[in-house]
């Protein structure tokens, strides 16, 4: 019975706690999840390179997602972004929050496995959702 009721408590916590998940990341980096010869020119980590995934596009931008941020462990997600404009690396905490802002206002923001969608925003592939 006791055990019962903490594995019930815990599913109630673990679905109220903020999302820090990435599947994306579960899976084998393919051909497609390379990042582009435009991104050799940013200091980007072994890992880093390793652990690229496509999520997808919006606009001109090409979105993927990178690990290797400033956590513990280096294991944060990034945002590596190619754009007309040039490449970005774009890296949060630990708690995966990164957002960032190009001109014309589009705003890319990365977000966990199980972040609720949100009015406004569309959703450009796993773990990454934009607006104008």
């Amino acid at each position: 019975m006791a055990a019962g009721l903490l594995a019930a408590t815990f599913a109630l916590l673990s679905g109220c706690a903020p999302s820090t998940e990435f599947a994306i990341f579960e899976r084998e980096q393919t051909a497609n999840d390379v990042l582009p010869d435009s991104f050799s020119g940013l200091e980007l980590s072994e890992d880093s390179l390793e652990s690229s995934r496509l999520s997808g596009t919006y606009g001109d931008l090409t979105i993927y997602l990178v690990r290797g941020g400033d956590a513990p462990g280096g294991l944060a997600p990034c945002l590596a972004i190619d754009a007309a404009s040039g490449p970005g690396v774009f890296c949060g905490g630990i708690d995966g929050e990164v957002s960032t802002r190009f001109p014309g206002g589009t705003v890319i923001e990365l977000v966990g496995d199980r972040e609720p969608e949100d009015a406004g925003w569309t959703s450009v592939g796993p773990n990454v959702r934009a607006r104008d």
